[in-house]
This record gives C-alpha cells, structure tokens and sequence, in this order.
C-alpha cells in the first residue's frame, strides 16, 4: 500500500453535504472559523474543513487577510485549516452570519435555500470534511496556511 492510501485509511475522514443555496445579488454571507461550526456540523469532530462548491453564477471569496478571489460556476474553494472568511455577490450588503443562521438551515435539511436580493443567481452545495486533528497533521500540514 502506497504512503497516501495508508495516510487516508488511518485519518477516517468523515463528510457530508449540509447547504444547497441559491443566492441573488446583491447578497454576502459571513463564515467563522470552522471550529465554531463543528459542534453543529459533526459530533466530536476534532477537525472540519469547510468547502464550498459554485455550481452557477459568480461570486467572490474574501479571506480574512482581504484577499478577494473570483469564483465561477465549476470553482470549488476549501478551507483546509478552517479559517473565517466572506462569501458573496454583487453590490455590498449587511452580510448574514453563517454561525447564526446554519442551525435553521441544517433544520431545513437539503431543501433548496433561497436568499438575496432577487438580481442574478448563484448556486452553491456546500459541505464538509470531517477527520482526527491530530492524524490529520500529515496531511494538511503542507497545505498553505
């Protein structure tokens, strides 16, 4: 068995989709640290990385050192060490806080979500990854922090 195979047996990922979203301009979504997120996306989880999947539309990812990236439909940006960061779309707006409202939405189950503004759409699955802190280090270890 190859190092990577073994690395990912003994690291026992565990994942699963939380957010089908359709937002419209002008909209913007706020996202804490990921850690305040993982009591309510997985029990006992020690480490979560969120992702975020643009099926249609454009959007932005702003990190919190400012850094503004462009999405388009078919990106996917993950957050490896579960860092805050700001997602949206079109002219600024008060953005929702993600913390506080993902509880209602997990209740909601996969049930299209719709907010904004009413201009143009995107559409975003979001999901996470779910592994051991710890076990975890060999992996994500290397990845830009």
């Amino acid at each position: 068995m190859d190092a990577l195979s073994e690395i990912l047996r003994v690291i026992k990922l565990d994942s699963a989709i939380y957010l089908n979203a359709e937002f419209s301009e002008p909209w913007c979504l706020v996202s804490p640290e990921a850690i305040a997120l993982a009591p309510m996306l997985a029990r006992g989880a020690g480490h979560v990385i969120i992702y975020h999947l643009l099926l249609e539309g454009r959007a932005y990812v702003e990190l919190q050192d400012g850094e503004r990236v462009a999405l388009s439909a078919g990106d996917l940006v993950t957050f490896p060490h579960g860092h805050a960061h700001v997602l949206g779309s079109g002219a600024r707006v008060t953005p929702i806080d993600a913390g506080s409202a993902l509880p209602g939405a997990l209740e909601r189950g996969l049930d299209l979500l719709n907010l904004g503004g009413g201009g143009a759409p995107s559409r975003f699955i979001c999901g996470f990854l779910a592994c051991d802190p710890h076990l975890s280090q060999a992996v994500l270890g290397g990845l830009p922090g």
